[in-house]
């Protein structure tokens, strides 16, 4: 194999070509364009990864900042159906309670430490993407924008990239 490739990272994203196969009915079923919105910290290489994945599928992600409060409520105004975020912690709390009050729920979010296992929260939908995190490695950002836009071409595999720093990535959607 070429210098930085290895089996593992190869089988890995190729395990992230097909997210949405996995999640089942909690995340496929893309809802109708432009009810999915994606929102991301800029600061972060990870999440600047994320947004450019996301950008060159065709979709743009909000990045985080100002006054976070009034920004989330003034995106939440939209009602999207699904709401996919990679932030850092406080952020993410922040979001998520805010859309709480909006009458929005966390289906899943999962934290990734550097060097570990990521760490899930929520629904088995949280154990399945955290299963998907694990195995798209250091692609992940690129992966997660995947699974929010419903596309499943996969991160390539064979191109060197960061290990990303510790974050945060969730996804929320509306109450019934």
């Amino acid at each position: 194999m070429t210098a930085g490739i290895t089996r593992r990272r190869l089988i890995g994203g190729a395990a992230a070509a097909a997210p949405l196969a996995v999640l089942g009915t909690a995340l496929a079923g893309r809802p109708a364009e432009g009810a999915v919105l994606l929102v991301h910290d800029d600061t972060m290489a990870s999440g600047r990864r994320f947004a450019a994945h996301a950008a060159a599928l065709g979709t743009h992600s909000v990045a985080l900042h100002g006054e976070r409060v009034r920004l989330v409520r003034q995106l939440l105004a939209r009602r999207p159906a699904r709401i996919f975020g990679l932030t850092r912690h406080a952020d993410h709390l922040l979001f998520a309670e805010v859309a709480g009050e909006a009458g929005y729920e966390e289906l899943a979010s999962i934290q990734h430490r550097e060097a570990r296992r990521p760490r899930t929260r929520c629904s088995v939908a949280a154990e399945t993407l955290a299963s998907l995190a694990r195995a798209a490695g250091p692609c992940w950002p690129e992966a997660f924008a995947e699974l929010a836009l419903g596309t499943a071409s996969g991160p390539s595999p064979l191109r060197p990239v960061p290990r990303p720093e510790p974050a945060f990535s969730w996804v929320l959607r509306p109450t019934a």
